[in-house]
């Protein structure tokens, strides 16, 4: 679901994914195995994600600094977004888990960082985005059994997913194209992206030349 307002609701189908699906190998190969021959079955307009928001939407420009992965990487970065978990969460999880387990995924060489894009923990007053795992059911909007919903203003968005996504890497790579540009799910069933497509998926390389040219726009 998505809305004029910026509240995106979505489903386990979406946000669902774990950790042994095959991750994304180098983008030569990703292209030449899968990405290809997807994009070439896809509708006019391939498999690029599309942003309600201009770019570089909520990101904010910074120079070019290259950091380290969680993952052991050298990534360039010139793009940023800052973050904070909520100061309480369901399922037992405590603040200082939820941060170590979304730092480790937000900073992946494989997350948006690939785009450019840093992803930054700040102070919970600063942030431009808040992360929170809830209960199920979760209601966003109209969606009474949401696995994941992005809300609030572009000053202040809020991530709230259920524990039952937690650890997992891809609800909130999707979630976070909504809360920084408004991204638009994926309904072209033939492309291989965190805003649809296969379970478990990391961005593909469609996903990050897409982000990468919205934010550099």
């Amino acid at each position: 679901m998505e809305e004029e307002n910026g509240l995106f609701a979505c489903g386990l189908d979406e946000l669902i994914g774990s950790d042994d699906w095959p991750e994304v190998p180098e983008v030569g190969a990703m292209e030449d195995s899968v990405a290809q021959p997807l994009m070439a079955a896809a509708p006019s307009g391939g498999c690029r994600i599309h942003f309600n928001l201009p770019g570089p939407g909520n990101l904010r420009k910074m120079p070019m600094t290259t950091v380290v992965s969680s993952d052991g990487f050298d990534m360039d970065v010139d793009r940023l977004y800052t973050w904070a978990p909520a100061p309480n969460h369901a399922g037992g999880l405590s603040v200082a888990e939820v941060e170590a387990s979304v730092s480790k995924i937000f900073r992946d060489s494989k997350s948006w960082m690939a785009a450019g894009i840093a992803l930054r923990r700040v102070p919970f007053e600063e942030a431009q985005c808040i992360v929170k795992y809830v209960a199920a059911p979760l209601e966003c909007g109209p969606v009474h059994n949401a696995a994941g919903c992005t809300s609030g203003l572009d000053s202040r968005r809020l991530i709230e997913m259920v524990v039952g996504v937690f650890g997992r890497h891809k609800g909130l790579m999707h979630e976070l194209i909504h809360a920084f540009g408004h991204g638009r799910h994926n309904t072209i069933e033939t492309c291989p992206s965190v805003m649809g497509g296969p379970k478990g998926i990391w961005p593909t390389p469609s996903d990050i030349a897409s982000t990468r040219k919205w934010a550099h726009s």
